[in-house]
């Protein structure tokens, strides 16, 4: 196994437990009553604003999912490169 597949591996892992954190660190927008036909009360919490780490985890999410799903498209096709002899 080439070392540049140990990397990519180990980056994959590394921004898929970011991602996951990330994810975990947000909040809901909702009150989860959705499926209980319940209304959301979320057009009250529309005038405050996120600041502050809040305000970044969004943006940390999709860097995060990107990185994950071009790091796995880059390993799938350095697998099929032929090895050098």
């Amino acid at each position: 196994m080439e070392w540049y597949v140990i990397l990519i591996g180990i980056l994959i892992l590394l921004c898929s437990v970011g991602l996951v954190a990330v994810i975990m660190l947000q909040k809901s927008d909702d009150d989860g009553n959705a499926l209980m036909g319940s209304v959301s009360e979320s057009s009250r919490n529309n005038n405050v604003r996120k600041t502050g780490l809040e305000a970044k985890l969004p943006t940390l999410t999709i860097v995060f999912g990107v990185a994950v799903a071009v790091l796995c498209l880059l390993l799938a096709i350095l697998e099929r490169l032929p090895a050098a002899a």
